[in-house]
């Protein structure tokens, strides 16, 4: 982030159980903080009820359609990383 001040940075992450186990997250949470205007974080739990309900079950290809549609501008990604099993 420090060679690329000007990226911005959006991580859908979806965790089977809970966000209380969610790896990393005390990491991720302070990036977050760090970089506040340039990395958003989105957790998806597919066992644990989110206020959005756009955040609860499975990342799917509709929820997927849906997170570009009202959280990332798809105009603006030049690069995504996909990982998962």
């Amino acid at each position: 982030m420090l060679t690329e001040p000007h990226s911005r940075f959006t991580l859908v992450y979806g965790n089977r159980a809970s966000s209380s186990s969610v790896l990393f997250k005390e990491e991720l949470t302070d990036l977050k903080d760090r970089y506040m205007t340039r990395l958003n974080l989105v957790y998806v739990m597919s066992r644990e009820q989110q206020d959005i309900a756009l955040f609860n079950g499975r990342i799917t290809g509709e929820k997927c359609t849906q997170i570009l549609a009202h959280w990332v501008p798809v105009d603006d990604i030049d690069l995504a990383f996909i990982c998962g099993p």
